[in-house]
């Protein structure tokens, strides 16, 4: 019996540099890929033959590599590429038209010395891809609004946003997806939240709750130590917050620890832990978990995000 694999999720970016962007070139070709040098498909498939844990070592000694003067070569995200699969799904970002896009590949990596997207010497490898559909992100929940910036790398397997790009999946229209997000019940719904999505919706909670107004740092992924930090719109008071999505009880990071003990008797220091906390939890520090989470759900305020949420 043939048993098989669950698909994964593929953010794949097609820039050159910071500015060339060949997303909506190779999205109307029917393909996706990528750069990385001169070497060809075939260059890659040699190179790996010969060395599969270190391909580039291969590569980066062949003359059309050697014409282009790099003092260094990674082909990691390219054998990334090369390894998705049939089953797996590629979601690209059309920013022109501020629209998430959604294939399958159904090729080998290929390439071609005359391909319209090699440039600038090098070569564009790529699959050719099947069941193409889009969304407009304007027309999907908010939270999929964080999904464009996800992954800093130009190949980037899902793992904080995995659920939400699953429901793309599964879906055809942007209609598809609103309605099966509102037949969640809410419990559910925030267990779907990515780490992304759940600091957006901390964010709100102390908007609505604490009069907070952020002050020079964006939220999520700006410091180790915290992920929102502002003031109280009343008072002046500091208001600091670290948020995490883990399923299961973690303890409290030491560094936040610190960091409450210098905060004055006005300020505030919130911990949005959605599994919970192990350890001691010092008095100045206001731990906010799932239960909490879903019980403001069902307040005024609650009520309200919840409704301003799934709002299309």
């Amino acid at each position: 019996m043939i048993i098989e694999t669950p698909p994964r999720y593929w953010r794949v970016r097609m820039k050159v540099g910071y500015s060339d962007d060949f997303t909506r070139d190779a999205w109307d070709r029917g393909e996706v890929g990528v750069w990385y040098g001169a070497w060809s498909a075939r260059d890659l498939e040699d190179a790996l033959a010969e060395n599969s844990s270190d391909p580039s070592a291969y590569l980066k000694e062949l003359p059309s590599q050697l014409a282009l003067g790099w003092s260094s070569l990674d082909v990691g995200p390219a054998v990334r590429f090369r390894n998705i699969t049939s089953n797996d799904w590629v979601v690209i970002f059309l920013r022109k038209d501020q629209e998430i896009g959604l294939a399958q590949v159904c090729s080998e990596l290929n390439s071609l010395p005359d391909h319209p997207l090699n440039t600038n010497g090098e070569v564009f490898k790529y699959r050719k891809i099947t069941n193409q559909k889009t969304f407009k992100l304007a027309r999907l929940p908010d939270a999929y609004r964080l999904l464009p910036s996800q992954g800093l790398g130009n190949v980037y397997q899902f793992h904080n946003m995995q659920e939400q790009v699953k429901l793309l999946a599964e879906s055809q229209t942007q209609e598809d997806v609103s309605q099966a997000l509102r037949r969640k019940p809410f419990k559910q719904f925030m267990d779907f939240l990515g780490a992304s999505a759940w600091e957006s919706f901390c964010f709100a909670y102390l908007i609505l709750e604490d009069e907070f107004v952020p002050t020079g740092l964006s939220i999520g992924g700006t410091l180790q130590t915290l992920d929102i930090v502002g003031r109280r719109k009343s008072d002046g008071a500091r208001i600091l917050a670290q948020c995490k999505k883990h399923p299961t009880r973690e303890p409290i990071h030491p560094d936040f620890l610190s960091l409450s003990e210098t905060l004055g008797p006005s300020d505030r220091a919130y911990y949005f832990a959605y599994g919970g906390c192990s350890g001691a939890v010092p008095a100045n520090i206001r731990v906010v978990v799932r239960e909490d989470i879903l019980r403001w759900a069902e307040s005024q305020n609650g009520a309200l995000y919840r409704q301003l949420l799934l709002k299309d």
